[in-house]
Formats: C-alpha cells, sequence, structure tokens
C-alpha cells in the first residue's frame, strides 16, 4: 500500500523499473462495476474486455484469466 509497482520487460533489456503509482496493488474485486464489452483479440489472445469507470479498458486472456493488456483514456 506505499504506491510501489515495478514493470518487467522481456526483451533483450531485462530490466524492472521502479514506478510510483498512487493506486498500489489491485484488490481482487477491483473489477466489481465494471462493463463487460465482450471479447476481442488482443496481441494474438481472445481476451474478455472490461471497461471500468469510464477510462480504463482492461483485457484479459480468456482461458488463463491473466492481464493481456491495458488501455487508459484521458482525453488527452
Amino acid at each position: 500500500d506505499n504506491g510501489t509497482s515495478y514493470i518487467y520487460t522481456l526483451d533483450s533489456n531485462k530490466e524492472c523499473r521502479v514506478l510510483h503509482f498512487p493506486v498500489g496493488i489491485l484488490r481482487p474485486n477491483w473489477l466489481d462495476g465494471a462493463t463487460y464489452l465482450g471479447q476481442k483479440y488482443m496481441d494474438g489472445f481472445l481476451c474478455n474486455v472490461w471497461e471500468k469507470v469510464d477510462f480504463i479498458w482492461y483485457y484479459e486472456d480468456v482461458v488463463t484469466k491473466r492481464p493481456v493488456y491495458w488501455a487508459f483514456f484521458t482525453g488527452k
């Protein structure tokens, strides 16, 4: 809950970066109240797509339920 997140890259750099983000780790029920938008292919995965609070689109793999893609839209 200190607002620290980590970004890992799997490319040739194989680096870990610290990202200070005030929301911290998501709780298991963070999608409560989200709108299900259906299924769409993203990066080669068939995904369930969810929209939360009008600016977050979350794509999860249909088979594993793992995150595949996040899109944040601020209107800018």
